[in-house]
C-alpha cells in the first residue's frame, strides 16, 4: 500500500571531473550500507542528506574533491531528478529535472530548473517546491521563517557527531518549538492554527516586555526632568490646552472676516493667484484619481487571474483522482475531424499523437504543470502586491491633495 505523502530515493550518483565515482540503486524497504571502519559509510549518508535538501558547509576531505551529486527520487509515484554542487559554503541551490535520471542525461541544460536555498519575493526556494510536490503544508517557523527540507531531514539523517540520545542532528540556535513542529509535521499531527498561536503568543510577550521597558524608561526620564507623569494630571492639562487653542482659532477667524471686508487690488491679485493654484491642485487630483482607477482595475483583473490559476491547479488534482478512479478512456473518433481513429499497435502508444506513453513520464509532466501554475500564481500575487502598494500610496496622496485644495479654497 502506498501512503502519501511519499518520497523514495531511487538512485544516487556522485560525480568528479565528469566521471561517476559512486552509483547505487536503492530498493523499497530497508537498505543497508555496510563496510569497514572509515570506508565511507557516513560520507554516503551525508551525500544523501545533502542531495535531498540538507545543508552541509564543511565536507570531509574525500567528499570535498567531488564536483556534484545527482539523485533520482520518487515523489508520490512521479520520478524527479535533483542535482546539487558540492561546495564548502552553505545554502547551495538545487537543480530540478522533471523526469527520471536517464532522461535528464539527454538534456544537459534544457528542462532543468534551478531554485535557491532561501526564498525571495521573486523566486521560490527548493524547499517550497519539494513541499508542494510531496504534499506537505508550508510551515512558518521562528522569526517568521519557513520550515525547510534541511530541518525535516535533520530528523531522518543522524550523523556520527551528534549525541546518541539526540533525535535530530545537533545545530546551534535550535529552539524547542522548531523541533516539536518538525516532529508533528512528519507524524501528521501538525496543527497550523495552534502553532501560529504559539508563535504569536511569543511575539506578543516579547512586544509586551519591550513596551514595559520603554514605559519605565520614559517615566524615569520625566521624573528626573521634573515633568508630570500622572495620567489624570496630563489629560487635564491637554484638555485646558485644547480649550485655549479653540479660543485662538475663533479669534483668528474673526480677524480674517474683518480683513475680508477691506480688500484692495493687491488682495484681489492674491486671491486670483490662489484660485489658479486651486485649479492646478484640482488637475493634479484628477490625474491621481485616473491613475488610482487604473490600478484598481489592474488589481481586480489580477485577482480574477489568480483565482483562475488556482482553479486550474485544483482541476489538475481532480483530473488525476478521476483518472485513477475511471481508468484510461479511449476515444473512437478524432475530436478534430470526427473520423474514426485506428487502434494503436501497442498499449503504450497514444492513439492520438502516436507518442510513447509511460506512467512515470506522465506523472512527471503533471508535477511540472502544477509547479508552473504555482509559479504563475506567485508572480501574479507579487505584481498584485506591488499594485496594491501603489494604490495605497495614491490614496494617501489623494487625501493630501484634497486637503491642500481645501486650504487654498479657504484662503481665496
Amino acid at each position: 500500500m502506498l501512503l502519501k505523502p511519499f518520497l523514495k530515493l531511487n538512485q544516487l550518483q556522485i560525480i568528479r571531473n565528469g566521471k561517476i565515482v559512486y552509483d547505487e540503486f536503492f530498493r523499497e524497504g530497508v537498505n543497508i550500507i555496510r563496510g569497514s571502519n572509515s570506508s565511507g559509510k557516513s560520507t554516503i549518508a551525508d551525500f544523501i542528506f545533502f542531495a535531498l535538501g540538507g545543508d552541509i558547509h564543511k565536507w570531509k576531505p574525500e567528499a570535498e574533491i567531488c564536483d556534484y551529486v545527482v539523485a533520482e527520487v520518487l515523489i508520490n509515484d512521479a520520478p524527479i531528478t535533483i542535482r546539487r554542487d558540492i561546495q564548502n559554503s552553505s545554502r547551495q541551490p538545487m537543480w530540478i529535472y522533471w523526469g527520471p535520471i536517464l532522461k535528464s542525461k539527454e538534456n544537459s541544460i534544457e528542462g532543468w530548473e534551478v531554485y535557491p536555498f532561501q526564498r525571495s519575493a521573486k523566486k521560490e526556494s527548493f524547499s517550497q517546491v519539494l513541499f508542494r510536490i510531496i504534499g506537505l503544508p508550508e510551515v512558518r517557523g521562528d522569526s517568521d521563517s519557513n520550515i525547510t527540507m534541511h530541518q525535516i531531514l535533520r530528523l531522518l539523517y543522524i550523523d556520527q557527531m551528534s549525541p546518541v540520545d539526540s533525535l535530530m542532528r545537533v545545530e546551534q540556535f535550535d529552539t524547542q518549538l522548531t523541533r516539536k513542529t518538525i516532529g508533528d509535521l512528519i507524524l501528521g499531527i501538525y496543527d497550523d492554527s495552534l502553532y501560529a498561536n504559539e508563535l504569536d503568543l511569543r511575539e506578543k510577550q516579547k512586544e509586551l516586555e519591550s513596551i514595559k521597558k520603554q514605559h519605565q524608561s520614559v517615566r524615569e526620564v520625566l521624573s528626573e526632568a521634573g515633568q508630570e507623569i500622572e495620567l489624570s494630571v496630563i489629560l487635564k492639562s491637554i484638555s485646558e490646552t485644547e480649550e485655549q487653542i479653540a479660543k485662538l482659532r475663533g479669534a483668528i477667524e474673526k480677524y480674517n472676516n474683518i480683513e475680508k471686508q477691506h480688500l484692495d487690488s493687491e488682495d484681489l491679485s492674491s486671491i486670483k493667484k490662489l484660485q489658479n493654484e486651486f485649479q492646478a491642485a484640482k488637475f493634479d487630483l484628477s490625474k491621481k484619481e485616473n491613475e488610482l482607477e487604473r490600478l484598481d482595475f489592474a488589481i481586480e483583473d489580477s485577482n480574477q487571474f489568480i483565482i483562475n490559476l488556482e482553479n486550474r491547479l485544483k482541476s489538475i488534482d481532480n483530473s488525476i483522482i478521476t483518472r485513477e478512479a475511471l481508468g484510461q478512456l479511449e476515444l473512437s473518433y478524432c475530436p478534430n475531424c470526427l473520423k474514426s481513429l485506428p487502434k494503436p499497435e501497442s498499449e503504450n502508444i497514444c492513439f492520438l499523437c502516436s507518442q510513447e506513453l509511460t506512467q512515470s513520464v506522465e506523472k512527471s509532466q503533471i508535477a511540472r504543470m502544477k509547479q508552473e501554475l504555482a509559479h504563475q500564481i506567485k508572480e501574479s500575487k507579487y505584481l498584485t502586491s506591488k499594485n496594491q502598494q501603489s494604490s495605497e500610496r495614491l490614496r494617501r496622496n489623494r487625501a493630501h491633495f484634497k486637503k491642500v485644495g481645501l486650504l487654498i479654497a479657504q484662503e481665496s
